[in-house]
């Protein structure tokens, strides 16, 4: 009797094991189907490395030109399963995209006949081509790198991957009929857009525009009788020396027939550029905007952090973003009515204009401007569609304060407003961050104690009930 009630005991054991391992099957059966029919994934990084940008969805849902993208990189370069990443996701949201991937490093023979057609001498490249249009990215394209340690031997560290913006911007370019130009002018000390060892100098910021689909060139407006027919929007970028009449005459010409214009200056230098903004209302104060309350920790209280006002098209997108500043001339609108005027940044209601600029230690007097103070300011025209945009600082965009809070932004966001092209803001490289944690020694001991005892303990007293249940 008693063997009986055994043998029935391991037949029910092993009916319900095989019942509940087909259960088992079943569900990773049709969890694995649910999953092919209806794909889902998140993104758990922290910059969003493999998420695409609303921007370059909605364009690739709505494109209509078919594009070829071939990539040509070794599968152990560190970029590679990013732009692995980012060209299946294109090819995914549009069926006008088509791609071909070469590992330059066993393929050579056909890693051979595209360098040979698009005439190319580097080894590791993107072609985005549509007809008979192409554009090729390298490296510098797709990623920035801190080269801080290179000095000291060590190989350069990536700091951020832009090849969303960048390929994004080529199909842009490709299937573009006009191709959009800025113009930096110079002769005056302005920065220069190829000055990429400088904390000033605008190569970065140049990267920008091209990742914007945006063709730079230098003019130079003493050497000009008119301006380029192809000048979309001018900037001018902290000049050091004054403007002749002929070449402040040649700007208010253009800006008059409907030319959009970028002006960033710093204080203590006059360029000739105050009368030209004081004709059309905005007043360029000789002034170091100053603000205790809000600016960089243990820095010059010149070193500012701005906030960034939501109520234009500009800073629409902006919401609770701030800009930071250093040394910048403070702005302010007159009574004009010629222009619609809106301020971009500004100071907390602490910041003044401090017009004494020698001094050590600023103190506000009654000679000071009376915050908020304005950074930044944009003046429209609503007759004739005349753009304005004016910023008191021209070292926000330089390579090292343009990768800072929300320069990048403001930047392309200015740009894009005064070409009128606000349909395409600008897109965010993905960040790198190193991320650490910091903890105190009570903090460590508490973690301590979860890991070698606690944990362990519940563990154990699982295993010893379930022990216990099986032996009733």
């Amino acid at each position: 009797m008693r063997k009986q009630t055994r043998t029935k005991r391991i037949a029910l054991f092993g009916s319900i094991t095989t019942l509940s391992v087909s259960f088992l099957i079943s569900i990773l059966v049709l969890t694995n189907y649910l999953a092919y029919r209806h794909y889902w994934r998140t993104d758990l990084t922290n910059s969003k490395v493999y998420s695409l940008s609303p921007v370059t969805v909605s364009h690739l849902n709505t494109l209509q030109d078919d594009i070829t993208i071939y990539v040509f990189y070794p599968k152990t370069s560190e970029l590679f399963p990013y732009i692995e990443f980012i060209v299946d996701e294109f090819q995914r949201l549009s069926k006008h995209i088509t791609s071909l991937i070469v590992d330059v490093d066993h393929d050579l023979l056909k890693t051979q006949e595209y360098k040979q057609k698009f005439k190319l001498s580097n080894e590791n490249y993107i072609v985005v081509e549509h007809q008979d249009k192409f554009r090729v990215l390298v490296n510098e394209d797709l990623a920035e790198y801190d080269i801080e340690n290179s000095f000291y031997g060590q190989d350069p560290v990536l700091k951020c991957f832009t090849g969303e913006d960048a390929i994004f911007t080529a199909i842009q370019a490709v299937i573009s009929k006009k191709q959009t130009t800025v113009y930096f002018t110079a002769g005056h000390g302005e920065k220069d857009t190829t000055d990429h060892t400088t904390e000033t100098g605008y190569a970065e910021a140049l990267n920008r525009l091209r990742y914007n689909n945006i063709t730079v060139n230098t003019l130079v407006l003493a050497q000009s009788e008119v301006l380029p027919d192809d000048a979309d929007l001018i900037v001018i970028g902290g000049p050091e020396k004054p403007f002749s009449e002929h070449e402040l005459q040649l700007l208010k010409n253009a800006f008059d027939s409907g030319t959009p214009i970028l002006v960033l200056l710093d204080p203590g230098i006059t360029s000739g550029m105050e009368s030209f903004l004081a004709e059309y209302g905005c007043i360029v104060h000789d002034s170091i905007i100053i603000d205790p309350q809000q600016h960089v920790p243990f820095a010059s209280p010149a070193y500012i952090i701005s906030n960034i006002l939501p109520g234009h098209a500009v800073t629409r997108t902006m919401t609770n973003m701030m800009g930071i500043f250093y040394g910048a001339r403070s702005i302010a609108f007159s009574d004009k009515d010629l222009f619609t005027k809106t301020p971009l940044v500004q100071t907390s209601n602490e910041g003044w204009g401090e017009t004494t600029v020698t001094q050590d230690q600023p103190k506000k007097d009654d000679n000071d401007i009376t915050g908020p103070v304005i950074v930044a300011g944009a003046m429209e025209s609503d007759a004739d569609n005349k753009r304005l945009v004016v910023f008191g600082d021209s070292d926000f965009i330089g390579n090292t304060q343009i990768l800072n809070m929300a320069n990048a932004d403001l930047f392309i966001n200015s740009v894009n407003w005064l070409l009128n092209q606000m349909s395409t803001p600008a897109i965010n490289p993905k960040l790198f961050n190193k991320q650490s944690v910091t903890l105190s020694s009570k903090e460590l001991s508490s973690l301590s104690l979860i890991v070698m005892l606690i944990m362990p303990g519940i563990i154990f007293s699982t295993g010893l009930a379930i022990w216990k249940v099986r032996r009733k």
